[in-house]
């Protein structure tokens, strides 16, 4: 199984922020539990804007922090949002939660 996060891309991010990279890891993975919140709601809903703009949103944070895999995963859902098809996404919306559990776990090593 492949890393959750493009190592070379958190270094180089890393190396850029600084003092301020702790901060970001912090507030990626608060606010990346608020969006999984919003999208087990918009999914609980079947509110497929609520959905997509939260998976929008945690697309962006985590494409900058090489999370591709999570990334795709989030692309694919907002996808299904705009097809109004979140109430049929359980299995995707699924999938994103395991692969942002992955991802903040191999974030808090990173920090630790």
């Amino acid at each position: 199984m492949t890393e959750p996060v493009n190592k070379a891309q958190l270094l180089e991010l890393k190396d850029l922020l600084g003092d301020e990279f702790e901060e970001l890891i912090a507030n990626f993975l608060h606010e990346s539990q608020t969006h999984l919140k919003t999208i087990l709601t918009a999914l609980d809903q079947s509110n497929n804007s609520l959905g997509s703009t939260a998976a929008q949103s945690l697309k962006g944070e985590s494409a900058n922090l090489g999370a591709t895999e999570l990334t795709s995963f989030c692309q694919k859902l907002i996808f299904e949002c705009k097809a109004n098809r979140i109430q049929h996404s359980d299995v995707l919306v699924h999938t994103v939660r395991e692969e942002l559990h992955r991802v903040n776990h191999f974030l808090r090593h990173q920090t630790a």
